[in-house]
């Protein structure tokens, strides 16, 4: 991904940035598309207006969502602020919800779909850069940031580690049809969590399911 080169589609509303990004990804062209007001947020802790709405479209690779949510810590961390990933790429401030992310594959191709709330949160389960920064800082450098540290990234599980939140807790995940739970100890170079009595569990199968696979319709 060359971010310097790198094609960006403004538009001022949309219900997703996936759904017009899908609607691009039939070429070799990598890109984004960037909103300014997202209406297909919900009624949750990110907000529809004045916060950060893209999405990559990007070639498909190995834990790019874990790539995209530590890229995200970093780009914070150099702002100075503290964050945590919680499994698998929702990161907080403060044990509040700042940015969510999710990813879709469709073929040879990845759409990579961050919401993050810049300038305000909706409820009291969220935050927003503005608060946990001091001060507000333009969504497009935010956007840029994380780009850049996605392009630079080397070892994305060292990256990602260093902010996650999950390992030492315990998960509930399905196993043969059974729910069940487990602490986690470490996560290995395929992105499954490694629980203490050595079992490995895929992030498809750990409640409730954040990480997808499918050609519907998320809402970053």
């Amino acid at each position: 991904m060359d971010v310097r080169n790198i094609r960006i589609y403004e538009v001022d509303r949309t219900t997703s940035t996936n759904d017009l990004a899908r609607n691009l990804c039939g070429g070799n062209e990598e890109f984004v598309v960037v909103a300014g007001e997202q209406t297909g947020n919900g009624q949750g802790p990110i907000a529809n207006l004045g916060g950060l709405y893209f999405t990559l479209c990007t070639r498909m690779e190995p834990l790019l969502d874990l790539k995209a949510a530590a890229a995200v810590a970093q780009t914070l961390d150099d702002l100075g602020v503290e964050s945590s990933i919680q499994w698998p790429s929702m990161i907080t401030v403060d044990n509040k919800i700042l940015c969510d992310i999710i990813m879709e594959q469709i073929g040879d191709k990845a759409l990579v779909a961050m919401a993050m709330n810049m300038e305000y949160s909706p409820g009291e389960k969220g935050t927003c850069i503005t608060m946990a920064l001091g001060r507000p800082i333009q969504s497009k450098t935010m956007m840029n940031g994380i780009l850049a540290r996605m392009e630079l990234m080397d070892d994305v599980m060292d990256s990602y580690k260093q902010y996650t939140s999950v390992i030492g807790k315990r998960v509930a995940f399905e196993s043969g049809g059974e729910k069940c739970t487990g602490k986690v100890e470490n996560i290995d170079g395929e992105g499954n969590l490694v629980l203490q009595d050595g079992k490995r569990v895929r992030s498809a199968q750990v409640l409730p399911v954040r990480r997808r696979k499918v050609t519907s319709s998320p809402s970053p």
